[in-house]
This record gives structure tokens, sequence and C-alpha cells, in this order.
């Protein structure tokens, strides 16, 4: 597999076909693989807009939020006005497919991870989020199967809630 894009930046990514996943490289801190959302890996192209902050560098401003890496560097600064009108959801007990709207937010970009994990039949599953261009899914990610394996279906996604920025503030559709 060939890494999607390695970056050393916090990025955020519109890819608006819903049959394709973003997520990131198990071993990688930041290589990123596309996969289809009914499982597998993607092998063809793919139309996407991606943000990338910290393309300039950033000024403390004198008031506002600021947010700092590992590493003490700061990485967002309000006064910078990079991220505008973001939202937050949550997909705590959101079963794969199933799409939600983001309040204030038209066409919804994430950073790419994963929210959470599916073992099913012998079959485990990284579970990430698809965008059908207006809402978010979740759907899988990475997979891989172990046929040694057994038990019941086991499913669960993160009660943190993703952050979420509207690519409309960005882009022009």
């Amino acid at each position: 597999m060939t890494p999607l894009l390695v970056l050393m930046t916090p990025w955020f990514f519109y890819q608006p076909d819903p049959a394709v996943t973003v997520s990131k490289v198990a071993l990688s801190k930041n290589s990123y693989q596309l996969y289809n959302a009914s499982g597998g890996e993607f092998g063809g192209t793919v139309n996407a807009k991606v943000v990338i902050f910290k393309s300039r560098p950033l000024t403390r401003s004198l008031a506002g939020l600021r947010l700092y890496n590992a590493q003490g560097e700061m990485t967002f600064d309000s006064g910078n006005e990079i991220l505008i009108l973001g939202g937050l959801i949550k997909f705590k007990d959101v079963e794969i497919n199933d799409y939600r709207n983001i309040e204030f937010v038209s066409r919804p970009m994430i950073m790419p991870g994963y929210i959470g994990a599916e073992y099913n039949n012998h079959w485990f599953a990284d579970v990430t989020l698809k965008n059908n261009r207006y809402a978010l899914a979740p759907a899988w990610g990475y997979s891989w199967y172990d046929g040694s394996s057994g038990g019941e279906r086991n499913y669960a996604t993160t009660e943190n809630p993703i952050m979420v920025i509207d690519a409309a503030n960005y882009f022009t559709f």
C-alpha cells in the first residue's frame, strides 16, 4: 500500500465520495490510506480538498484560544483565524452507514482517524468516517481476517467528540 499523503501539520480532509474512507496508517504518525467504505483497500482515484494548518508561522495573539502539541509547540491561535465556524459531533453508539449532519457545517471536513473498531465473523475492522458531501457516517477503514478468531459481533465507537470544519468556508463549490 502506498500512503495517500504524509504531512507533519494538522490537516482537514474533504472527500465527498461515500464509497471511500481515509484512515491513518497504523504504524505511521503522518501517513494516510484510502479504503473502500464497505471494506478493503481502495485502488482508484478521488477528488479531495485539504486544508493544512500552520502552512505559515502562527503569531501569538494577546487573547483567545491557543492549542499546543505534545512538544509544547503552539499549533493553533484563535487570533490567526484559521478555524472558522467549526463544530463538534459525537459518534458514540452510531452504527456503520448511519449519517449525521453537523449543525452550522454544510460540507464537513475532518482530520482522518479512527473513531472505533468492529469484530464480526473472523473479521476485524477499524472504524473511521465517510462523507456524502453534507453529512458524516461511521464506515470501515483498515480491516483484516483472522480465521482462528471467534465470538459474537463486537462494535464500539468513541464517546469523544470529533472536530469538524466546513469546507464551504475554505473552498468555492
